[in-house]
């Protein structure tokens, strides 16, 4: 295999791979901390990751870094099992350990005769959404994490409301308001819903001899 069919297969592969995965090539280069131009080009066979990326790749895919660099016929490349490991399996242990933690917590209260025992399970609700966001970062996608900031902002708020015992603890939802306020506005500026296309740029004009 040359070097320009080896770019071939290992554009194939990523773009392949991506697709599986349900990730546009935004969220693929998000992840890599490169541009989403990068990754086209990669894709394009019109330059090649180098070995560190490769292998950050195939890691964020689930893959091994074979399987990002052989060529895999006419095969249908489907969802890695590992990636659904990563993806499902791991978030969903990290929250029923949050859960468990709050019952353990709920029913220590309990015996030692805490009247509002209960808010163990409320407090159970901002941590689980924190989770949330710590594995929508790695590897879901921008409005889920946004939609678990709002979530943590209201919830806090609404356990402040119920644990501070102040005259106005109805202005913990109004001090949330412009937080909310802020974070769609940076949800929208980090993730613009349309992105402003640069013209092409158009070639050297050819010097003459």
């Amino acid at each position: 295999m040359d070097e320009q069919a080896f770019k071939e297969t290992v554009a194939g592969n990523i773009a392949a791979y991506r697709k599986a995965l349900s990730l546009t090539q935004l969220e693929l280069a998000e992840k890599l901390n490169y541009s989403d131009k990068a990754v086209s080009k990669w894709e394009r066979a019109e330059a090649l990751p180098d070995t560190f990326v490769l292998k950050q790749i195939a890691q964020l895919f689930g893959i091994g870094l074979d399987d990002l660099t052989r060529n895999h016929g006419n095969k249908k490349i489907r969802r890695p099992h590992k990636f659904f490991q990563k993806k499902i399996i791991i978030p969903m242990l990290s929250v029923g350990l949050v859960w468990l933690i709050a019952t353990n917590v709920f029913a220590i209260l309990l015996m030692v005769g805490v009247q509002r025992a209960w808010l163990a399970f409320y407090c159970a609700i901002p941590a689980t959404l924190v989770v949330c966001l710590v594995f929508s970062a790695l590897w879901w996608t921008p409005l889920l994490s946004a939609l678990c900031i709002s979530g943590i902002i209201w919830t806090v708020a609404g356990l402040l409301y119920l644990c501070v015992p102040v005259n106005y603890n109805y202005m913990f939802f109004i001090i949330a308001v412009p937080l909310q306020v802020l974070e769609i506005l940076w949800t929208i500026f980090k993730n613009p819903l349309k992105k402003i296309k640069s013209p092409p740029k158009l070639p050297p004009p050819s010097s003459e001899n």
